[in-house]
């Protein structure tokens, strides 16, 4: 019989906020309230904290990395390694013991993954059991870590075997649908734990409709712009980063449904920094009604989530990534009585039973409004310099139907430009709104958004029912409590990537023109 473990060992690039820290907290709690074993986080520190309950291991070395010397990478690699082995050695483990890695498998820091997958292969010690939980794929079009795989590659450097632990005794775990379908039609043994969806109860007294809208006010003064107080809110309740597709947000909420946005947190990165003070730029420039890092600004004296704090002031939440892992933002809102409005990232898939009729696929806009010829030459040059290839003859079939083509695919110097246009030009915006009021391929019309009060009460009962915190403790039991398989050479690590194609093209999640590094 297989036996849950004595001690749980989470390993991250970091404890930054974001979905991934908000898991591991929640499988340090789930492994608290089974077994109350050694719970251990190895990070680089760099974020938000600690984790409560955790003994947190500090490596510095285990944050972002990206390598353009070979020698450098086989360094730290071994370095990584050496130190991975010091704690699992001389840790004073109780076994069995659970080694759970998180997003190893996106390369941020190839020598980590390396290390993790060495360690798995040639492990001689206790009984310890090694975990991949894959949050999110590279090869979904993450364009820098794509760009850094395949110089490690061309290098000859093997670090896509590493990636997904081919040939180690090491279980994949993905928290959402489609990454199951992915792993599983490859080859790969994957178990799917779904994460909890919980409502966090927020005090009226602390947080009140009357007091957001005088702090929005005021922010609003202070970014030279002003705001409705009559109109509808909307939140974006995500990161502003790029994966996030933030300026089709402030499309949605600001030049159709001509409504206020309360804007989520900036990410932590330099380019995440960088992105979001030029939509700082923009919105000065266009005087839209959006409140910029809305939870810092409008709830500084209340503690709490700050999504949570935003749903509960808000009349709607908006969701428009191009791609998700798990996807909280497009569970949590519908807890609070909240619809979720917008995109459908690719291959996403609700659970049995929820209805996704308020998500779209595509947010069409006349192609002639767009610079066609720029925005296909970005897209090859990034494309080409990812190590993948497309074929440019069928370009304008792919990214052009019916002489409409969706905002979402546009590099962001097209998507800068045409927020700028439309603001702008109040016969240009009236055109767009009055062609989306109608059903289009992908497009639900905007009459279907006016009514949500059945699919809210759908959802929310759906989401109470499937992501409890019981079924969850059930699920993290009999998932940890598994031996570890070898992953076979066979598994088709070429089938993750065709994954993510849409014929002979794919989104890009760093947009050309504007990518991080």
């Amino acid at each position: 019989m297989n036996r849950f473990p004595e001690t749980l060992i989470q390993i991250h690039y970091h404890v930054r906020t974001g979905g991934v820290s908000q898991v591991m907290r929640l499988y340090a709690d789930a492994f608290r309230k089974i077994k109350r074993g050694k719970s251990i986080l190895i990070c680089s520190g760099n974020g938000a904290g600690k984790i409560p309950g955790v003994e947190q291991i500090n490596i510095e070395e285990f944050d972002y990395q990206q390598f353009t010397d070979i020698c450098r990478f086989l360094s730290m690699r071994a370095l990584l390694k050496k130190k991975l082995l010091e704690i699992l050695n001389g840790a004073n483990l109780t076994f069995p013991a659970a080694v759970v890695a998180h997003n190893l498998n996106l390369g941020k820091n190839p020598a980590l993954s390396a290390a993790f997958s060495e360690i798995a292969r040639e492990w001689n010690g206790g009984d310890v059991r090694f975990f991949s939980v894959i949050h999110d794929f590279a090869e979904e079009g993450r364009l820098e870590q794509l760009k850094s795989l395949q110089f490690l590659e061309d290098s000859g450097i093997k670090i896509k075997p590493d990636l997904y632990s081919l040939s180690a005794p090491v279980n994949h775990v993905v928290p959402g649908n489609c990454g199951f379908e992915i792993l599983s039609n490859t080859g790969f043994r994957v178990t799917l734990l779904h994460n909890p969806v919980r409502k966090e109860e927020i005090s009226s007294e602390k947080v009140s409709r009357d007091i957001v809208l005088k702090r929005a006010a005021e922010a609003a003064l202070q970014d030279d712009t002003e705001i409705n107080l009559s109109k509808p809110i909307f939140c974006y309740p995500s990161r502003v980063i790029y994966r996030k597709n933030p300026l089709e947000a402030i499309a949605l909420a600001c030049l159709i449904f001509d409504s206020t946005l309360l804007l989520g947190t900036r990410g932590t990165g330099r380019a995440d920094i960088d992105l979001f003070n030029e939509i700082r730029t923009i919105i000065r420039e266009t005087r839209l009604p959006v409140i910029l890092d809305a939870p810092s600004r409008i709830f500084y004296r209340c503690q709490g989530n700050p999504a949570a704090l935003l749903y509960s002031v808000s009349d709607y939440a908006l969701s428009t990534s191009l791609a998700e892992g798990f996807g909280y933002g497009l569970y949590e809102p519908w807890l609070y009585g909240k619809a979720v409005l917008g995109r459908l990232p690719a291959r996403f898939k609700y659970q049995d039973g929820m209805d996704s009729s308020l998500l779209y696929t595509r947010l069409p806009l006349p192609s002639e409004w767009v610079d066609i010829e720029s925005f296909r030459r970005k897209y090859i040059e990034e494309i080409c310099a990812a190590g993948m290839q497309s074929d440019q003859r069928d370009f304008q079939e792919w990214a052009v139907q019916d002489g409409k083509i969706d905002f979402g695919i546009l590099d962001w110097d097209n998507q800068v430009q045409f927020i700028r246009s439309i603001t702008a030009e109040s016969l240009k915006r009236s055109h767009w709104r009055e062609n989306l009021e109608e059903k289009q391929d992908g497009w639900p019309g905007i009459s279907r958004f006016l009514t949500v009060d059945r699919v809210i009460d759908r959802n929310r009962t759906s989401i109470e029912q499937g992501f409890s915190g019981n079924c969850f403790l059930e699920r993290f039991r009999a998932c940890f409590s598994q031996k570890c398989a070898v992953v076979p050479l066979s598994a088709d690590y070429e089938g993750i990537k065709k994954s993510f194609y849409r014929g002979s093209y794919r989104f890009l999640l760093q947009r050309p023109g504007k990518n991080p590094v």
